[in-house]
């Protein structure tokens, strides 16, 4: 487990090397890492999967090019709306009013689309994936139960990796 720890936090800094800036990363360059990572350990339903499209609803749009270091082919789109979230594989919110949360939750569980977000209650609030910031640190959390009612699989390993699990 521990070397698969590291290997997970070096995949997630051999993409941020590739910026010019090789160690002054923002925070929405670890966000674009940990969500580009999370590709690796989610598996969408068959047919879902073949064309990965990024929507971002929040302010991670400045790095959004690091998504498409994937071998395969991540489209980057800007979602603001339920109605151009049609496709989306993934859809970063980030903190999303709690009142929203539930609504694109429900649209997510019916579309198969990975809900991420980065307030402390995400996860708490029927988000999927939670991006949590402490002391200078990024972890996640993860919502199994809604991950599952979405029809999309999860990595033990990920789910080993996270700092918190809701599982009922």
């Amino acid at each position: 487990m521990f070397l698969f720890k590291i290997k997970f936090l070096l995949s997630c800094a051999f993409i941020l090397l590739g910026s010019a800036q090789a160690f002054a990363f923002s925070e929405d360059d670890i966000k674009a890492a940990y969500i580009y990572n999370f590709t690796k350990f989610i598996t969408w339903p068959e047919g879902k999967s073949q064309n990965m499209i990024f929507c971002f609803h929040g302010d991670i749009k400045n790095s959004a090019p690091y998504m498409q270091l994937s071998k395969k082919n991540i489209h980057v789109q800007r979602a603001t709306e339920l109605s151009s979230a049609q496709g989306c594989s993934i859809w970063y919110v980030g903190n999303l009013e709690e009142s929203k949360i539930s609504e694109l939750s429900n649209y997510a569980v019916q579309n198969a689309i990975l809900l991420v977000g980065d307030s402390d209650t995400f996860v708490d609030k029927k988000g999927m994936i939670g991006l949590v910031f402490n002391d200078n640190k990024i972890s996640f959390e993860v919502n199994y139960l809604k991950v599952k009612e979405a029809k999309l699989s999860v990595s033990a390993k990920l789910m080993a990796l996270a700092k918190r699990v809701i599982t009922d």
